[in-house]
């Protein structure tokens, strides 16, 4: 909160200092369009609008660049097309822009770009992009003109259930792609969209994701184990009114990929023409091969180290299937679900803590927060795990800091 306010502050003493100087501000243009839906012929209605400057090629980056993964950022408000499909952006500094549109069920064609080509200097690159995108050059004091149409995505849609046949809701959904190596990672498909955030599944364990370009994905459903805190605490410069935070913190989680394989190199993929919607992408949890597995990473004078963290990674090709925290509380760590199977305990970060409870600024709830202090550092360790049912008593040793154990 305390960065907020300050944050308030410099924005009104700037705004002061410049008429104080009578500084003129800086001329600008506007854009304004319509938006049309290629499928149906009608309006874009309430579609999100933004615009993000190009960057120049030469440069190698993109000048607004600083967003999530060096994306170039959209420059300033977003404004949402009429019933009619129009749309008005003004208080545009003069330049050359794409104009983003982000409606569900549509494509954002500057998502299907890499960053990399975005600012590539040779002129194949450079025309495929110019054809692709809708740009814009706007002068100053004057009104440029640019009307869009959106082509529909292709979706894929399914159902996560666990093997006794009860749906899984809640449960996060993402889409994976393939990179030039022929390996699956995190697809760019939601780039440039308002919401970046994950998906999840219904009451019903449904899930569908559409505005997709044409191409090959896996599906990955986690299940995790979260805690939820809130804050409520007074709105900066206006008396009476309250803001509220929600932090959601996950404790442990488990990745299930299209084909019902736990491990990321084994997704079983499919094809998703232009426009296709594809369903009956499922997927199931094995629960009756879910084990919970538990224990503590202790120093060597035999003490439960209070802090860092537990990665388990599989034992033939050390890909990582998840992770887990070692908490302050019980001093131990809780896998709650981990399959069958030969793996590594890869320990990282041990530390002994303190925790101290510390009163918040008045009128905030909780009244109270922790704040922790390292009084000690160990070294990482790794030690081999065999699952065949639920463990409870597992025992690392970690070696003093600046050295490494592994049993």
């Amino acid at each position: 909160m305390e960065r907020i306010r300050v944050g308030l502050l410099v924005a009104v003493w700037s705004g002061v200092c410049v008429a104080q100087q009578g500084v003129r501000p800086e001329p600008v243009g506007q854009i304004t369009g319509v938006v049309t839906c290629s499928d149906t012929q009608r309006p874009a209605r309430l579609a999100e609008v933004k615009l993000v400057r190009v960057p120049d090629a030469t440069a190698g980056k993109a000048p607004d660049s600083g967003g999530m993964d060096g994306d170039a950022l959209p420059t300033g408000n977003a404004v949402e097309s009429g019933l009619d499909g129009s749309y008005t952006v003004r208080n545009v500094k003069p330049g050359r822009y794409w104009v983003v549109v982000d409606k569900d069920g549509y494509l954002i064609p500057l998502g299907q770009f890499s960053k990399k080509e975005l600012t590539a200097t040779d002129d194949a690159t450079r025309t495929r992009v110019a054809q692709t995108l809708a740009t814009v050059d706007v002068q100053a004091n004057q009104t440029a003109k640019l009307d869009v149409v959106l082509d529909r995505g292709a979706s894929v849609s399914g159902t996560v259930t666990y093997d006794d046949g009860t749906p899984a809701s809640g449960i996060g959904i993402e889409l994976l792609a393939k990179d030039k190596d022929g390996k699956w990672h995190r697809s760019e498909y939601g780039r440039y969209r308002t919401f970046r955030s994950v998906g999840s599944t219904d009451d019903n364990g449904h899930y569908r994701i559409t505005g997709l370009p044409g191409g090959e994905y896996a599906t990955q459903a986690t299940l995790a184990l979260s805690d939820h805190e809130a804050t409520v605490a007074p709105m900066p410069g206006n008396p009476g009114q309250m803001v509220s935070f929600e932090m959601t913190k996950t404790r442990y989680s488990l990745p299930l990929y299209s084909g019902d394989v736990l491990r990321k190199s084994l997704a079983q993929g499919y094809t998703l023409g232009s426009g296709e919607a594809r369903a009956g992408s499922d997927l199931v949890f094995p629960l009756a091969k879910l084990h919970k597995v538990g224990g503590q990473v202790v120093a060597k004078d035999g003490h439960p180290v209070n802090g860092g963290g537990v990665k388990v990674v599989w034992a033939d090709d050390k890909s990582e299937m998840t992770e887990a925290a070692i908490l302050y509380d019980d001093q131990a760590f809780h896998l709650d679900f981990v399959p069958e199977g030969d793996f590594l305990l890869q320990v990282s970060g041990a530390k002994d803590v303190t925790h101290t409870a510390v009163e918040n600024p008045a009128g905030m709830v909780p009244r109270f927060h922790e704040e922790s202090k390292t009084v000690k550092t160990y070294g990482d360790a790794e030690q081999a795990l065999k699952v065949v049912g639920d463990v409870s008593d597992v025992m690392v040793m970690v070696p003093e800091a600046g050295k490494s154990g592994t049993p």
